[in-house]
Parts: structure tokens; sequence; C-alpha cells
């Protein structure tokens, strides 16, 4: 509803109230609506004279609660004199989904497109608005080639007429049929457009696959090819003429300086984009020369040339100034961080800090003067410093008492902006604190004199709000106690803006809801009312995936995740995932307060035997600082092999189900710049798990350490794992809780987890001892592909003693890894390096993510 209604609607209440003899300064003896909840949005307070003013803010403030589509204001006098008040209102409908009717000519995929761009679902609903939907209805069907369609429309609306249900009926009509298509240009471009002779006429197809060629024509390198459409409607259909003019195949050359695929897509991205023009050469000179900058170069001259099919960009003067050493010459010692290098970047970062630096001390306008000295390599600056300025008197201004003096600003101090306004967010702050709802402090510098310059702080406190009613719209399944619990405050309470956006804030975190605003109402000098609008989001969701690597083959995943579970503020996650060789179902509830519980269901077919584990866990993780997590849980769980086609003398304990309880506490502490692709940086996972053999009656320990290091193209990591127990000589550790290795993540030369001891039937049996070691080195091949060269040591052992570089299993290899928004997804070929410790030669390897 806009401002212009919303004052004319008041203007006519006014004029109603006048009209009918009603003298304003009359005592309002009471105020009635429907609603009573909205009471403390009528500033019409009882026992009060009645003030035209009052009631048009009245009315403004429920329109402004897009609740109600009309307001009328009725009177009625009292036998004493005064008069009662009754604000009648009609609700404001809302757009709930809309039902399609009749013959409608289209894939539901397309009408469901087109609905989620253009069905104003969950807005206000009003005629217009709905008037419009259908003549973009309409303008689709017209478009997708049904020049004729009907497209008719009625609505319902819910018994509290909160919501309005439209109905749309569809006659398609004939469609309109190609008659003739023509295409002008190389036949491999024709493919493009899904459109032909004797088809139905698409619009939209035709724009999307016109698009879509262009682009093809961009990443070919035509940057100046044509693409042209003429459509003519003829009695008997459509004609249709494409013409494509591919032009030159262009090619960018950057003459005397090298560019990584990576930071040429950066250079060049705008022309990929925007095409070959003059506009866009010059763009790409100075991403070109501000890309030089960063690494390195000093003053660089970029001009372009065309050379045939050929646009070369020839840098001139790069040259590289490394700097061993920052000499600064000043009436005292000062420091910066070294710069690797003399150029225009760094000149203004060494400006930059060192002006920060004296600024704070005083000096409000250094000066500097810079030089490179070849001979030394060093980095010379000489600073003038300038006068120093000192703060003068300080004085406050504002409501006595308040406030008793300026934190962080004295008289006689060094001058400096950076308290002055560290000092406006602590007042600020404080009287926030102290229950003010919109404190706002301002400062004046006074005229300077000498070299001091006197502060005026100005306070407005903007008094106190205490919250006169709560009312909240729109929540259908959330319970409104759980709204009292993301609010936090009630009725009676102080609050002040920073609280009322803290409100919001804590109603988007939650994930209930799509929508959320929090509109203060004034009622009063010292009293406001909240009024909390809400949409709602789905609370379930289902997501589905597909994976791939050569150690599991394919596997399906679905995971479904229900929000709001129990009526808490609880995330539940089912997650259900299926290969040929492994199937596992997880159902865990998260919490808000680092707490989660889970169940776990898993199968997995070995070859020589069947392997299932349920059990359950309960766990806490927090965070120390922004880069380590930890995470403690208390899990039991239930082993059982099946199945078995190993000699029982070797296995006899496992044929019975194994039961164990384990405390399992990991540390993690990641430094990496980028989780999928990380260039610079580490990270260290420690793992303890005491745990205990309950079968029988046994504990042991099982430790693991991970560590990983980038450094640029290179990249290392290694691990250690040990299982300990009190008497390892009588007990054997059960074989679902020992140590396996091997597969596209550890041991690429073998396949999955089949490194180590071995059963007599030549089958793993896993050991107490793990000890690995993986290295790569990638190179670019292009923007999105990388190569790379990888190496890989280690081994599981039975014990830590029989550990040795003889039995270690190593190989090496090269692959290719695909960049994607998931993850690498890598092909490489591994070869054994050393066949007396594992027998297989050489083995290809697929998969999608990191190594490590």
């Amino acid at each position: 509803m806009n401002s212009r209604r919303i004052l004319l609607r008041s203007v006519l209440v006014v004029s109603f109230l006048f009209l009918s003899a009603v003298s304003w300064g009359q005592t309002v003896k009471a105020v009635e609506m429907e609603d009573s909840r909205l009471l403390p949005l009528v500033t019409v307070l009882p026992g009060k004279p009645l003030d035209a003013f009052e009631v048009s803010r009245s009315i403004h403030n429920l329109y402004k609660t897009g609740l109600f589509s009309d307001i009328q204001v009725e009177k009625e006098k009292n036998a004493d004199g005064s008069i009662t008040l009754r604000f009648l209102t009609a609700p404001q409908p809302y757009f709930d989904k809309p039902q399609i009717d009749g013959k409608i000519g289209v894939k539901k995929n397309k009408l469901s497109n087109f609905l989620k761009e253009f069905y104003p679902m969950g807005e206000r609903f009003t005629e217009a608005q709905f008037n419009r939907f259908l003549v973009d209805m309409r303008g689709f069907y017209r478009k997708v080639g049904f020049p004729k369609a009907s497209v008719q429309g009625k609505v319902e609306f819910s018994t509290d007429g909160e919501l309005a249900f439209p109905t749309v009926r569809v006659q398609c009509g004939q469609p309109l049929m190609i008659r003739r298509f023509d295409f002008i240009g190389k036949k491999r471009y024709r493919r493009v457009i899904h459109l032909g002779a004797k088809e139905r006429f698409n619009a939209n197809q035709l724009e999307h696959d016109i698009g879509r060629l262009k682009r093809m024509l961009k990443k070919q390198r035509f940057y100046d090819a044509v693409v042209t459409s003429d459509v003519k409607q003829v009695p008997a259909g459509v004609d249709i003429s494409v013409k494509v003019s591919q032009g030159k195949a262009y090619r960018f050359v950057v003459e005397n300086v090298k560019l990584t695929p990576d930071e040429y897509g950066e250079v060049f991205q705008y022309i990929l984009e925007n095409g070959l023009s003059a506009a866009s050469l010059r763009v790409t000179e100075s991403s070109l020369y501000f890309k030089l900058l960063e690494k390195g170069y000093c003053h660089p001259e970029v001009q372009n040339r065309r050379e045939g099919q050929q646009v070369i960009f020839s840098v001139k003067n790069a040259v590289r100034l490394p700097v061993s050493k920052v000499e600064i010459k000043s009436d005292e010692p000062m420091k910066v961080s070294k710069p690797e290098c003399y150029n225009r970047i760094e000149l203004s970062r060494v400006e930059t800090e060192l002006s920060t630096l004296l600024k704070k001390q005083g000096f409000l306008h250094p000066r500097f003067s810079f030089n490179y000295d070849e001979k030394t390599k060093a980095f010379q600056v000489e600073v003038k410093k300038g006068r120093r300025v000192l703060f003068g008197p300080v004085s406050l201004r504002g409501e006595n008492g308040v406030i008793a003096s300026v934190p962080g600003v004295v008289e006689g101090e060094p001058f400096s902006g950076e308290k002055l306004q560290s000092a406006v967010v602590k007042i600020e702050k404080l009287l926030r604190e102290q229950g003010f709802y919109h404190p706002v402090v301002t400062i004046h510098r006074g005229k300077r004199s000498g070299n001091r310059i006197p502060v005026t702080f100005s306070v407005k406190t903007g008094g106190k709000r205490i919250i006169l009613a709560i009312y909240h719209h729109g929540n259908r399944k959330i319970r409104d106690e759980m709204l009292r619990k993301l609010i936090r405050v009630k009725v009676g309470d102080l609050v002040n803006v920073d609280e009322i956006q803290a409100i919001q804030n804590r109603l988007e975190a939650s994930g209930f809801f799509e929508k959320v605003e929090v509109v203060p109402y004034e009622s009063g000098p010292d009293k406001l009312a909240l009024f909390i609008r809400l949409k709602e989001q789905s609370l379930k969701t289902v997501r589905y995936g597909v994976g791939i690597n050569s150690d599991e083959g394919i596997r399906f995943s679905t995971t479904l995740v229900w929000n709001y579970l129990f009526h808490q503020q609880l995330t539940g996650t089912l997650l259900f995932r299926v290969s040929p060789k492994r199937q596992q179902a997880y159902f865990n509830i998260a919490g808000e307060n680092h707490f989660m519980s889970s169940v776990f269901l898993a199968r997995e077919d070995k070859s020589d035997y069947r392997f299932s584990r349920w059990g359950a866990s309960v766990s806490y993780n927090t965070t120390f600082g922004k880069f380590t997590n930890t995470i403690f849980s208390l899990e039991a769980r239930r082993n059982h092999l099946t199945n078995v086609a190993i000699p029982h003398e070797e296995i006899e304990k496992e044929l019975q189900p194994n039961y164990t309880v384990s405390l399992n506490s990991q540390l993690l502490y990641d430094r990496r710049d980028n989780l999928l692709y990380p260039t610079k940086g580490y990270y260290i996972s420690l793992k303890l798990e005491p745990a205990m053999d309950l079968s029988e009656g046994q504990f042991f320990m099982k430790a693991l350490e991970k560590t990983a290091f980038f450094a640029g193209r290179f990249s290392f990591s290694q691990t250690i794992g040990q299982i300990s127990a009190p008497s390892l000589e009588n007990y054997s550790v059960p074989l679902p809780e020992r140590f396996f290795s091997g597969g596209v993540n550890s041991l690429r030369i073998s396949s999955f987890e089949q490194a180590g001891p071995l059963f007599s039937t030549g089958k793993p049996m896993g050991g107490r001892f793990l000890a690995l070691f993986n290295a790569e080195y990638t190179f670019p091949l292009s923007a999105s592909l990388n190569g790379v060269l990888f190496t890989d040591v280690g081994n599981v052992w039975a014990e830590a003693s029989d550990a040795s570089w003889q039995s270690a299993i190593k190989d090496a290899g090269l692959g290719v890894h695909f960049k994607t928004p998931l993850g690498p997804v890598r092909v490489e070929v591994a070869w054994n390096l050393d066949q007396g410790a594992f027998p297989s030669r050489w083995k290809l390897l697929f998969s999608i993510g990191r190594a490590f």
C-alpha cells in the first residue's frame, strides 16, 4: 500500500469525523478494534482529547503492518458527551498456490519455471497484481507458440480472508507452426538451434539457442562473430531466418611476460565476456597493468596491436625491483612490514601504513618521498612528519549526568581521528547498555588554536523505550513458544535499536523463515510496539547425489533434512549412501548448543566376508578462535562379520558379534587458504579414542595424527596411527577396529583397503600401526585443468616394530585434475616402485575430491 493511498484515507477519515459534527477536543472514552492485540499501534489514547493527527497516525501504523486492505473509523457518541472510536478493518489477503486447469499445451516443467518467475506467491493480493499476472501468462503463451491462447482467472478467499486461491483456466488453442526455417552459416552451428520447419514456434527457445550460440562462438575465440535472426509471421505460420557470420578466430598473446592460466583468465575476463572492441581492449590493458603490478613488476607499459588473427599485448619495462631491506629516514625510528618489491602498489601500501601510524601520534599531514637503491636493493623512505596536533579542551553537550567524561580522549594528548571515532562507539554502547533507545553522538571540531584542536561531543540519548506489545504474523507451522524463545525480550522490557536488529538476526538465523521484518511503532514518548511479519519457508528439504570412484564404483546418496524437529530448534538429517560394495544410513539430530546425537547403520561387502555395524553416539563440538575446531563424542557400536570365507582358526573370535564403547576426542587446526583448492597453509588433525571391548572386557587406545602442508604447487601430508593395549600378547584387537589402508586417497597403487598384513586367503587383516606419506606437485594446463605428479609411501603393519622401508608400499604417478565447484575430478595412473612389497604393476584411478 503506497503512502499516497494511506494519506488519502487518513484525510477521508478526518473529514468524515469533522462532517459528522465531532469537534476536535472531545474526550475519547474508549478505542475498539476486532484484534485487540494491535491496539498498541493506535496512538489515540482513552481519556485524552481527540486529535486528528493521532487518528491519521493510527491508520498509518495499521496499514504499515500489511494485514489490512481497508480501514474505516466509526464514532459513537456516549451519554456523558465523550466518544468511542471503532477501527473497522478488512483483512489483506495474500497469494497462495494457484490452480491451473484446462488445456495447458506446454510441458509441466516449462509452466513451473514460468510460475516461479512471475507468480507473486506470498505477496499481498490485489486485483491489479492478479491481472498483471494473467497478462504475463498470455505473453508467455504467445512466446511459446500459442498466439490465440485464452487465459482466464478467478479468485476464492479463505474463510478468515487472509489467503487468496487463484484458479487459472487455460485454453491454449491452435499452435503457431514454423512454415520455413532458413539457416545461413556453417552446419555445425545449426545443431545449436533446436527449432525447425513444421515444428511449433517458440520465441523463448529461439532466444535461448541464439544466446547459447553466441557464447559458443566466443569460447571458440570468434569475438567479432555476428548472429542475427528474422521472424516473419505469415498466414500459414512463421518464417524464420538465422544468419551466422563467425568472423575471425582471434588469439590473445602477452609478450615479454609469462602468465599462468588463472592469471590469463582474470586479465582477459572482460574481453571474453563482452567481445572484441576498442573499449574492451582498453579495459584489458588496464587489467593486465594491475596484474603485472601484483606480480611485482615496476612501472610496466602495456600496448596492444593486431597482427592477422592475433591480438598482441606488448609489455615494456617489465622489470622487477626486489627489496632486501627498508631504510626509513625520520626523526625517530619507524618500522613497516617489508615489501617484496618496489612498485606502485607497494609504495601505496607503505605510505598508508606510515601515514596511519603518524596520524595516531597527532601528525595529521605527513609527507613522504620514496627512492630505490639498485646497488643495495633498499626501499628508501624519507618522512616529513609536519606539525604535531594535540587535543584541546574536551567538552560534553547534552543531557546532564548521563556521561561523566569522554573515554579515551584527553586534553593535551596527540590528536587522532581514530580516537574520536572509538570514543563515539564507546559512548553509544554505554548509553545502549543503560537502556537508551537510539543514542546518537556527534563530534564538533573547534577552530585550531596553535597546535591544539578543541573537541565537543554532542550527546542525544533518544530516551528510553518500554515494549508495550509484541505482535507477530505469518507463523503457521512454528509455534508461539518457539517464537518467544527466539525473540527473547518480552512486554515491559527496555529495548533499543540494537536489540531490535538482534531479534531480526535471530529469527533469520533460525532457518525457519524465508523473510523476516521487525517493525517498531511508537506508542507515546516512552513506549513502542513491535510488529514482526514472518514468511515461513519449507522446513523439509531433499537432496540427491551421484558420485563415482575407482574404489567403490557408482555411489548414490539421498539426504533428507528436517528443520524444527519435534517442534524445537533442532535439525534432523537422514542420509543414505548406496554403492555396490557399501551401504550406509545415518540419522542425526543437531541442536543450537553444539550437541548432536546420531544413530548409524553400515554394511560393507569385503572379498572374504561381509561386515555390518550399527550403533549410536552423542557428540559435542566447539571452536577455539578462527582456526581450531574440537569434537568430543561418546559412541557405542556393534560389529559383526557374516559370510566368512576365511579359515575359522584365523578369525575364530570375529565370528561372534563384538560390542565396543569409545570416547573420541578430535582436534583440527586448519590454516588452509581454500578447502577445495589450497595453495598455502596447513592443517593438523589429532584423534584419540580410548575404547573398551565389552565382549572381551579389554581396554585399548586408538591414536591417529595427520598433518598436511601446502606451498604453491607443492603439497604433502603424513599420517601416523597406533593402537595400543595393556596386554597385546593375549588380546587381539577386533578386526573392524584395526587400521586399513589403500585406495585413491592413500596408497594409490593399492585397491581400497587392500594394503597391510594378509590372511592365508590373501586378503587384508588390518593392523595396529599405520604410517603414510603422500606428496603432490600440480601444474596448470589450462584455466580449469591441472596436471599432477604424485608419490605415496606407507603401509599398515601388525606391530610398530614390523615397520620398515623394505616392507613399505611405494608408488608414483601422474594425472589430470579437472576443476569443479565440488572439488577436483581426478584421473590418475599409479606405477608400483617396489613389487616386492606389493604385487600390482600399475593402476588407473578416478575420483572426485582431494587426496588429502
